[in-house]
């Protein structure tokens, strides 16, 4: 509705159309076309053969067709009774409609956030006060609480038995939304604490420990979660080093009552073709014998019927070595900061532009020529850039590096760019391989996307619907950048004063935990993926981590279903918060798992 009030011109002729045919005497003239053809009183007072012929030969068609016959007049004496009944129930039905017609429905939406951050702080010292530098260390620990120089320098007259700092981050949002036949709630807890210990190592050492998730979980149908678990040691005068030992694991939990082949295909062929291609030398082929050996297994298990696999639990876990964080704890001077922000937006806009129409079009049907497939592939076609220079309603240069992204809100640069030459060419190019695979598919749509179509996807997609969607994308796109470019800003930070300044690099270290595990799980979604996209966030989060200087890794990945027997007692919707289905009620688990 507020997309109208952008095209009011339109709106107020079709609505002058609709008011001409009200008042043009249409509905009128069906009025009496029904009083004459559906006169029940034909019917009501036939009680002859000479009643029943005056019957309008209409009418009679359609009772006859109806009790598939040819009407009788003895066929009459059921239908004056049904008159009769509805005759003497027809107040009641009347008063029941008008109660239903104007009967207020209540929906109820309701949205919290909070934050909260918490430090603690053990420390075991003993100083001797007889000796100057310990004396005046004594006075800034206690005077000024300041801990840097405790912890990062070894001083005459103080022993340091045992150090431990923590800094968490916790927040937490909630969404409810309850309407008639439709119920929606969802909770993000993003959760990040950093510990640090001092240690005396030929020398004082720090070392950093960093624990940190973030939990999408939609009530009774999905959860989400990213978790990274790293160490870092800082030694005065070296470089910090990673420890190769942590992890970052990634899991997604769905389940769905009576679930179909489709659906389950729809919920995990992303996460095959990402993580587990290596197990079906085939390709697709073989992945889609997969699914209908599945299909025919579970039939036999369950004894449902085919295309019906019952209620399913389905479980999709990653896990990756820390080490692939590596190119994020590099220390950086301002300029190298700078530029390593830019490459990273780059890198991030290029992956997901490939990554998420990959994702929405697994099923070829959902090509279709209208302003929401519009939109999808006029962004996926848009120049990779950071800031551009604007300038008298012309794009004068891409990637002027002055932001890590594009001022998409300003409407005019947003319609530049997807009228730019640059954006038409990738689009027609796009277009081209949609063309082929949809004539290879035998598909009759196949000519609405011919690369000469290229400029009206651009107009679908900014028209007032289509603008909607476009806008969607690219707010995700640069939240997802954001995010990550921040994550960056953060651990630099902390780096930078890691061995000088703990007190505050611990702080620093859990924003950039927050920000890191929010941005690669929070905020991988949009309405063309839903929950289901979430399992491209480890992608991103490794294509991120090579553009920093990082190894390319391979996450090990492992799918679980888990088809339940009919009548089964277990609540599905636990499975989302952690809880497995006993053995009893399960009627066929399947595992896929490929390492690494």
């Amino acid at each position: 509705m507020l997309a109208l009030a952008n095209d009011l011109g339109p709106v107020s002729t079709a609505a002058g159309k609709v008011l001409n045919i009200l008042n043009g005497g249409i509905i009128a003239k069906l009025q009496a076309f029904i009083n004459q053809k559906l006169d029940l009183a034909q019917i009501r007072n036939a009680a002859s053969d000479a009643d029943f012929a005056k019957i309008e030969q209409w009418l009679q068609n359609r009772l006859g067709n109806f009790l598939d016959k040819t009407l009788r007049l003895d066929d009459l004496k059921d239908i004056q009774k049904a008159i009769k009944t509805f005759d003497t129930k027809v107040g009641d039905y009347y008063k029941t409609a008008v109660q239903a017609l104007t009967k207020r429905y209540s929906v109820d939406f309701a949205a919290t956030y909070q934050e909260t951050t918490t430090d603690t702080a053990l420390i075991d010292v003993n100083f001797d006060l007889s000796k100057a530098d310990a004396a005046s260390l004594f006075a800034e620990v206690v005077a000024q609480s300041n801990l840097d120089n405790l912890l990062t320098r070894e001083t005459n007259g103080v022993t340091l038995n045992q150090a431990k700092l923590t800094h968490e981050i916790n927040r937490k949002g909630t969404v409810d939304l309850n309407m008639p036949l439709f119920d929606f709630s969802s909770t993000h807890v993003n959760d990040a604490m950093v510990s640090l210990t001092a240690e005396d190592q030929a020398g004082r050492l720090l070392l950093y420990q960093i624990d940190a998730q973030d939990n999408v979980t939609v009530a009774n149908r999905a959860a989400s979660q990213l978790s990274v678990l790293a160490s870092l040691k800082v030694a005065s005068g070296q470089p910090p080093q990673l420890d190769a030992g942590g992890s970052i694991t990634y899991e997604m939990r769905q389940v769905k009552a009576d679930m179909r082949p489709l659906d389950l295909e729809a919920r995990t062929t992303a996460f095959i073709h990402q993580f587990q291609d290596g197990l079906f030398s085939g390709g697709d082929a073989s992945i889609r014998s997969f699914y209908t050996d599945l299909d025919n297994a579970l039939t036999a298990a369950t004894h449902n019927q085919s295309n019906h696999l019952g209620d399913m639990a389905v479980s999709m876990q990653l896990s990756l070595q820390a080490a692939v964080l590596s190119g994020w704890f590099q220390p950086r001077s301002a300029s190298q900061l700078r530029a390593d922000q830019m490459q990273l937006s780059r890198t991030l806009q290029a992956v997901w532009k490939n990554l998420l129409p990959a994702l929405y079009f697994q099923d070829l049907s959902q090509y279709q020529s209208n302003e929401s497939v519009a939109a999808l592939l006029v962004w996926s076609s848009l120049p990779v850039s950071t800031s551009i220079n604007f300038n008298d309603s012309t794009i004068k240069h891409f990637n002027t590096d002055k932001d890590v992204f594009w001022d998409w809100p300003d409407v005019d640069l947003r319609r530049a760019i997807a009228r730019d030459s640059h954006t038409v060419a990738t689009l027609a190019g796009r277009l081209s391989g949609i063309q082929r695979q949809l004539l290879e598919a035998g598909s009759k749509d196949a000519g609405f996307f011919a690369p000469s179509m290229a400029g009206r996807f651009v107009e679908l997609a900014l028209n007032a619907t289509g603008d909607v969607f476009l806008s969607s994308l690219l707010f995700t796109e640069a939240q997802l950048v954001g995010g990550a470019t921040d994550a960056l800003k953060q651990v630099s930070a902390a780096l930078a004063t890691g061995a000088t300044a703990p007190t505050q690099a611990i702080k620093t270290l859990a924003k950039f935990a927050a920000a890191l595990t929010n941005t690669f799980n929070q905020r991988v979604s949009t309405v063309y993926s839903g929950m289901s996209g979430r399992v491209v966030g480890p992608i991103l989060l490794v294509e991120s981590s090579a553009a920093l200087g990082s190894l390319g890794a391979k996450p090990a990945a492992m799918l679980t279903l888990y088809s339940l027997k009919p009548g089964h007692i277990f609540n599905l919707g636990t499975f989302v918060d952690g809880k497995m289905p006993p053995q009893a009620d399960v009627a066929l688990a399947q595992t896929l798992v490929s390492l690494k």
